[in-house]
C-alpha cells in the first residue's frame, strides 16, 4: 500500500470515529499515531493480512460492509449508526497492541512471519485488548457495544452465545467475515 493510501485511510478512520462521538486524541496518543497507521492485521504472509495497514484496511472495509448490512435489512433491527460505527472500527484496535514487526530474518524469510507477538504484560484476546484500550483511553460503551467488541473472541461452539446475540454484534461478526475474505482475496490476487 501506497504512503498516500495509508494516509487516505488513517484519515478517514480517524474522521468516521470522529462523526461517532468518539475522542480521538487519547486513542492516538495511547497507542501511537505510527503504530496506529502501520498496524498489521495478521501475523505471517499466508494471511494476506501481514502488511503495513493492513488494520486499518480491514477495519474500513468492515464498516463498509456493516453499513451495506444494516442498508440490505432496512435497518429493520434499529442499530444506531454511531454505535455501528464505533464498534466497527474499534473491536480490532488491540491488535495494534498485539503484533510488531519480526526482526528474526529466518522466521521472516522461511516462514513468512514478517510480525510477531508483542511482548504484553498478560495473554488477551484481540477484543479484550481492544477494550483494555478503550477504557484506558475513557471510551465508553453501552452493553450491546461491549458485547458486539468481543464478539469475534467467541468461538462458533459457543452456542449459547450465537443463540442469544444481539443483532449489532450479528452485523459486526458479518461484516467481518466479509472484510476478511476481501482483503484477503485482494491481496493474494495483486
Amino acid at each position: 500500500m501506497t504512503e498516500s493510501k495509508l494516509n487516505e485511510i488513517y484519515v478517514s478512520f480517524i474522521t468516521e470515529l470522529q462523526n461517532a462521538g468518539v475522542d480521538t486524541e487519547k486513542l492516538i496518543e495511547f497507542i501511537g499515531e505510527e503504530r496506529l497507521k502501520n498496524s498489521p492485521a495478521g501475523l505471517e504472509l499466508s494471511s494476506g493480512l501481514a502488511f503495513k495497514g493492513a488494520l486499518l484496511l480491514l477495519m474500513m472495509t468492515s464498516l463498509r460492509y456493516a453499513r451495506q448490512l444494516v442498508d440490505i435489512g432496512n435497518n429493520e433491527f434499529k442499530i444506531d449508526p454511531k454505535s455501528l460505527t464505533k464498534v466497527t472500527l474499534l473491536h480490532h484496535i488491540g491488535k495494534a497492541l498485539i503484533y510488531e514487526e519480526n526482526d528474526d530474518e529466518w522466521q521472516r524469510n522461511k516462514r513468512g512471519m514478517l510480525y510477531k507477538w508483542a511482548d504484553n504484560e498478560t495473554i488477551l484476546k484481540a477484543g479484550e485488548r481492544s477494550l483494555y484500550v478503550l477504557q484506558r483511553c475513557g471510551i465508553e460503551l453501552t452493553e450491546s457495544e461491549f458485547e458486539a467488541m468481543k464478539i469475534n473472541d467467541k468461538t462458533d461452539d459457543d452456542k449459547f452465545s450465537m443463540l442469544h446475540i444481539t443483532p449489532l454484534s450479528m452485523i459486526v461478526k458479518m461484516a467481518d467475515d466479509l472484510s476478511y475474505m476481501r482483503v484477503n482475496y485482494k491481496q493474494k490476487n495483486k
